[in-house]
């Protein structure tokens, strides 16, 4: 415990904060939206569709943990510093998404299609993309004072 704890006259939940959870719900679904819009236009199966979108989703929800891991270090540091516990659970999160997307028995619960590489890294890029845009905007967002 390096920091001090909060004062208790303190807000819990400073305005500024819940704009930036709200900013970042809001650039991954649009994201997610237009992953599922573009796919249905080109006329991808729907099995498929919903298991490439599902696979940004869950990046996109990996991608939101390593963003607001830290807010004064660089993304390097916040990536590299140790955390046992956040590779675990990525690891386990990561064997369960390929379970669900890549084995047939798991993939036919969700009514998913399994996915090939070519549509897994589709999901992945779109998960990608949302963290570099999250990233970008927190650079902008907390410039000036810290959250």
């Amino acid at each position: 415990m390096r920091r001090p704890p909060r004062d208790p006259r303190d807000l819990l939940l400073r305005p500024r904060r819940v704009l930036w959870a709200v900013a970042q719900g809001t650039v991954s679904f649009l994201l997610l939206a237009a992953l599922l819009v573009i796919g249905a236009r080109l006329g991808v199966a729907a099995e498929r569709l919903r298991a490439i979108v599902f696979v940004s989703l869950v990046v996109a929800n990996l991608s939101l943990i390593l963003v607001n891991r830290s807010f004064g270090a660089t993304l390097r540091g916040a990536v590299t510093r140790p955390n046992r516990s956040l590779w675990i659970l990525f690891g386990a999160v990561l064997v369960m998404l390929a379970a669900a997307v890549g084995w047939r028995p798991v993939a036919g619960l969700f009514h998913f299609a399994t996915l090939g590489w070519r549509d897994a890294a589709v999901g992945v890029a779109v998960g990608i993309v949302a963290f570099a845009l999250l990233e970008g905007l927190k650079a902008l967002w907390f410039r000036r004072a810290p959250p």
